[in-house]
């Protein structure tokens, strides 16, 4: 008596050694998309942390360049300020340095903030600040106060998605 050989329905040989065309082909789909959907959440976990970071590092530069202007202008003598370039730029006599003319000058274009506590010497101004701002000085109250405009960007490159505007106000010493 023979044995009869196994099939399945289809009267196809159940012993097989491989996947056919058909069921590789809805592996490779499957397989698809859930690396598409993996690439996604990675993409949008990466603009997240993007978004985050720019508005922190956009923020914590603001506050820099404020407290350095603050504190160096804090000492300044009404009359002995001057603003140049715009308002990109402000002299002042300070008198902790034995009435030297300092400055701060802000670039505009790579969005830095320098100081030189003595313009007459040498030394080149330092960077106090660097990041995604903009600011610009004006005198007001009759040359008593200086105003301090501000705007912070999420992206300096491209100057878009402006995240704070402001102004902070110093006011200049009489004695």
């Amino acid at each position: 008596m023979m044995n009869p050989k196994k099939t399945n329905i289809l009267g196809a040989s159940r012993k097989r050694r491989g996947m056919t065309l058909a069921e590789t082909v809805v592996a490779m789909l499957i397989a698809s998309i859930i690396s598409l959907a993996v690439s996604g959440l990675i993409y949008a976990t990466g603009i997240s942390f993007k978004q985050l970071y720019s508005d922190t590092r956009a923020r914590s530069t603001r506050m820099i360049a404020l407290d350095q202007v603050r504190f160096r202008l804090s000492s300044a003598r009404i009359g002995s300020v001057r603003i140049k370039d715009e308002g990109r730029r402000i002299d002042f006599s300070d008198p902790n340095l034995r009435g030297a003319r300092s400055m701060f000058l802000f670039d505009g274009e790579s969005g830095r903030l320098m100081y030189d506590d003595d313009i007459k010497d040498s030394e080149k101004p330092v960077m106090v600040a660097e990041g995604p701002i903009t600011l610009s000085f004006k005198l007001a109250e009759g040359g008593t106060m200086i105003v301090m405009s501000m705007a912070t960007f999420s992206d300096m490159k491209l100057k878009h998605d402006r995240t704070e505007n402001g102004s902070t106000s110093i006011y200049l010493r009489n004695v």
